[in-house]
């Protein structure tokens, strides 16, 4: 079957080479593709600096961009790590390099960055005793922390003027670029409403939000501060009105009149100078739309959303990142803005995309053609030069190399929707990366050289997996067997089996689960609703997985034993069991790296799904 499944994947290769031809139409406008090649030319020597998550970017001058972040955990620090890398690029983020010194001064992971000059800078945590200042360029740094300590949720910097403020509801002060802080006496916040978010215009005009809704303004640089009107009515005309908030978490102020909240009632914006608010609630592809740099009066810069100037006013641009105040995005010059998310960082120019990747080495120079090309549903493409693999996040525009296969050279590569990386080798070997191409392993499960040939397109009819047999032989036994283990030791253990004749299927299991128990003897069913309970169970395992990553409270294994007669009289095996929850495998998952524990409605895993199948059958049995 193997064999089989490797012939139609092989010849699926050759039929689309109109495929190929039309992707080779897009690579020819790629940078790095030769004329006279279909394949983009690569600098193999392009790596990444291998950084687990970005933290924080920022532009000391044209030529110096830092980036702040973590390693990869280990076992003994996962899911917490503190040790950060400074890296810093002088070609305007292309090509990376750690600065050791810098790396060591930092204690903490940093939430703020800012550069004052191209001499004088400030790093804050999320506590306020987290604060170093440098004023030689960043070759040494020095704690200038208020007296006060307490979370912070918020730093603005206007001119030589900068503010914190967080839990504590106090409001901090500093007008010498960072060296003393004043506490300023006038907040109008508390420990009970918290200051979330502020924005100035200038170093004396700036409005601040609470976390109870409350809305404030100040016009002498937070000394004292005025209350203003929260959302709650529309003017005349407007598409929709904006609700009471009772939680505010982040504010925009693009002039004088017209600036931007966001809260428990959604997205707001006035035009009015607050007294009144329109509704603005988000749109689709909104988060993933181009950033542009937007200049305010007096020079202010800002990241908004949306077109050019000469197509929307400044008062109706969006500002961003507005999709969890997540604070990712970040202004490197008059008209370029980046973005971070996961270990990737994203470079605009001008609102247009212009890369994205890890961050990377200057790599020799020296390009070579590739050999093959697999573009995905993903944000992910993969390329290849005889056992080389390289990555692409941007369509093509940048590539680095990852890893190698252990033979060579690679014939295909194809990417399922769990983010697996097959490679199929001239020899028809398989193997198999969990990482995107950084580690692989040789395949000898029946059911990788299944999705493999799923993943190289649409399956044509008439693909059909080993345990598709039980459907079309006269005679067939399935078992399935799911067994989870508690922390307290113990076990829970499910059991289905199928036992198909010329005439019938005879169902029997039993269940000994956490909230009840209970057997099923042995029930005779009709052929034709034995084999719709077996073909739910092939499609349950057959279903391409889409996990969410480590979410499991619980170790299990779900194992399925097959056997088709009279063709065979032996038995076949496949058996699910994930990892128990821990260190993720160095990998960004396709299109970025993930949080663990995030879930989304489309997350499947074969075991769990052919477990809950089994239950259902067993359920429903033992109901009757």
């Amino acid at each position: 079957m193997r064999t089989g499944l490797f012939a139609w994947a092989q010849g699926f290769i050759m039929r689309r080479g109109a495929l190929m031809v039309m992707l080779a139409e897009v690579l020819f406008a790629l940078p790095g593709v030769a004329e006279d090649s279909p394949l983009p030319s690569v600098d193999l020597g392009v790596r990444e600096v291998g950084t687990h998550e970005l933290v924080l970017v920022s532009r000391r001058t044209d030529a110096d961009w830092w980036a702040l972040a973590t390693l990869w955990p280990s076992s003994k620090t996962w899911p917490y790590t503190n040790h950060i890398q400074v890296f810093r690029s002088s070609d305007a983020g292309r090509s990376w390099n750690e600065d050791a010194e810098a790396s060591g001064a930092m204690t903490y992971r940093p939430d703020f960055f800012v550069w004052y000059t191209p001499e004088v800078g400030l790093i804050a945590g999320a506590n306020s005793q987290d604060m170093l200042r440098t004023a030689d360029g960043g070759r040494t740094w020095d704690s200038v922390s208020p007296a006060d300590s307490f979370r912070v949720y918020d730093l603005e910097q206007s001119g030589g003027r900068t503010w914190i403020c967080g839990s504590s509801g106090n409001i901090y002060r500093s007008d010498d670029f960072g060296v003393t802080w004043t506490d300023l006496r006038g907040t109008p916040f508390n420990a009970d409403d918290r200051c979330m978010d502020m924005s100035f215009l200038d170093p004396e005009h700036g409005w601040a939000v609470g976390m109870k809704g409350s809305l404030w303004a100040t016009q002498d640089g937070g000394a004292t501060w005025r209350r203003l009107e929260t959302p709650g009515q529309s003017p005349q005309g407007a598409e929709a009105s904006c609700g009471s908030f009772t939680s505010l978490s982040a504010v925009t102020l693009l002039t004088p009149e017209v600036a931007w909240v966001l809260g428990s009632a959604g997205r707001c914006q006035t035009s009015d100078g607050g007294k009144t608010w329109r509704l603005r609630p988000f749109i689709s592809g909104e988060t993933d739309a181009g950033l542009r740099v937007t200049t305010l009066e007096g020079g202010r810069r800002v990241i908004t959303v949306g077109a050019s100037d000469d197509e929307v006013p400044v008062m109706t641009r969006m500002p961003d990142p507005w999709n969890d105040n997540s604070r990712d995005a970040t202004v490197m010059g008059d008209e370029t803005a980046v973005r971070v998310r996961g270990n990737l960082l994203s470079i605009y120019v001008s609102g247009r995309r212009v890369r994205t990747s890890p961050l990377t080495t200057a790599g020799t120079g020296v390009s070579a053609p590739l050999d093959g090309l697999t573009p995905s549903q993903s944000n992910a493409w993969v390329g290849w030069k005889e056992d080389q693999v390289m990555v692409s996040f941007d369509q093509g525009h940048s590539w680095f190399f990852v890893g190698r296969v252990p033979e060579k050279p690679l014939r295909n590569v194809a990417i399922s929707k769990d983010g697996r990386l097959f490679g199929q080798m001239q020899t028809e070997r398989l193997f198999v990366s969990m990482d995107l191409g950084r580690t692989w392993t040789r395949s000898t499960a029946w059911l990788d050289a299944y999705d493999f040939a799923v993943a190289m397109g649409d399956a044509p009819e008439g693909l059909e997996s080993p345990l598709h047999c039980v459907l079309t032989a006269p005679e067939a036994i399935v078992k399935v067997r799911y067994k989870s283990y508690g922390c307290s030791g113990f076990e829970s253990e499910t059991q289905l089996d199928l036992n198909l004749s010329k005439e019938r299927v005879v169902l029997a299991g039993s269940s000994n689960g956490f909230e009840h128990r209970f057997q099923v003897q042995s029930r005779k069913l009709p052929r034709d609703e034995g084999l719709k309970i077996l073909r739910a169970l092939v499609n349950a395992t057959t279903r391409q997985e889409t996990p969410p990553g480590c979410y499991h409270h619980q170790p299990y294994k779900t194992v399925i034993e097959w056997s088709c007669l009279p063709e065979a009289s032996w038995r076949r095996k496949v058996e699910f069991k994930p990892d128990r929850c821990g260190p993720p495998t160095r990998k960004p998952l396709v299109g970025g790296a993930t949080k663990p524990g995030a879930t989304t409605f489309e997350d499947y895993e074969r075991g769990v799904g052919v477990y809950k199948f089994a239950r259902l059958v067993l359920e429903g049995a033992y109901a009757e």
